[in-house]
């Protein structure tokens, strides 16, 4: 059983990725109805930016339920090391779930006694020895913080994602014959 928060976290990516054309309400409904759904039936794991760029790629348009958890199943049964990984039930061992909470401080501007001349670039950097020492730890940080996503979407670690707006014309009917050009 995931985190809701995390579920919440990691569907609002996939809903800025995939609807283009929502409204914040109808937004705000579709994360309420659907985030304790996945909450309960997957892991933390399954909640990393590999899933949610697997889910949007196989997305058209904003996935329904039945469609998303399809699609976590089948990327589960390709990435069985990524989902598999929970050293306990929560995710994270308290090693991880502590140098996450760090990272979080630092985020704030919470840096204690010795503060880094450039705190950005500190920050990059502390986020860049997570993704390759604490997949885990990153992977949590990018689902849950934005902060983490948007250094990772700047620095090509994860795809970037737009805002749920007007769409593009490409993006009205992707596919369709009939679409006018």
């Amino acid at each position: 059983m995931a985190d809701e928060a995390l579920a919440r976290s990691w569907l609002r990516s996939l809903g800025r990725l995939t609807a283009a054309t929502m409204t914040p309400q109808e937004a705000a409904d579709w994360l309420d109805e659907i985030a304790p759904f996945l909450a309960s039936r997957f892991p933390d794991e399954a909640f990393v930016s590999a899933s949610l760029e697997h889910v949007a790629a196989e997305s058209r348009y904003l996935p329904t339920y039945g469609e998303i958890v399809s699609l976590l199943r089948a990327f589960q049964e390709r990435q069985p090391a990524t989902i598999a990984i929970a050293a306990r039930p929560g995710g994270l061992t308290p090693q991880e779930e502590a140098m996450a909470a760090n990272w979080v401080r630092h985020a704030q501007g919470e840096w204690g006694k010795v503060v880094p001349r450039d705190p950005a670039t500190s920050m990059r950097f502390e986020l860049a020895f997570y993704r390759r020492a604490y997949e885990r730890v990153f992977q949590r940080l990018v689902a849950t913080n934005d902060t983490a996503q948007r250094i990772a979407q700047r620095s090509g670690w994860m795809p970037p994602l737009r805002a749920a707006a007007t769409p593009m014309h490409s993006e009205v009917r992707r596919g369709d014959p009939q679409a006018s050009p």
